[in-house]
């Protein structure tokens, strides 16, 4: 059985990356690969990029790229985190890359599922 790339996962991502550079010239581009034995997403745009500083810390909860978002407004912080969490809930991982005009997300997750125990057996 092979395991596919959640779309909610997907669409989360993009609306995050979205959200996060507000001053993209292009739209935010999707690229999807298989390199075994991993499936690949990757969410690119070229925008000012993520402050070096907050590179390290971008799937921390409530960490926000611009202080002047807040909740009103769209930004609480917890997008990438929950990217994160879901990433490596499926056995995969999450990390970024920035710099001005060029950020690039990346999900790697296993492409195929591991056999699991009934849940019978897994009682024994």
């Amino acid at each position: 059985m092979r395991r596919l790339l959640p779309s909610s996962l997907t669409g989360r991502l993009v609306a995050i990356q979205v959200a996060v550079v507000l001053a993209t010239t292009l739209p935010v581009a999707v690229v999807t690969s298989r390199e075994d034995p991993q499936v690949v997403l990757w969410v690119q745009d070229d925008g000012p990029g993520l402050p070096p500083d907050l590179v390290d810390s971008a799937f921390e909860r409530f960490t926000c790229g611009d202080s002047a978002r807040t909740r009103k407004s769209g930004g609480a912080g917890l997008g990438l985190s929950l990217v994160e969490a879901i990433t490596t809930a499926h056995g995969g991982s999450a990390s970024v890359r920035s710099q001005p005009g060029c950020t690039v997300f990346e999900v790697r997750l296993p492409a195929e599922r591991q056999p699991q125990p009934p849940c019978s057996a897994a009682r024994v």
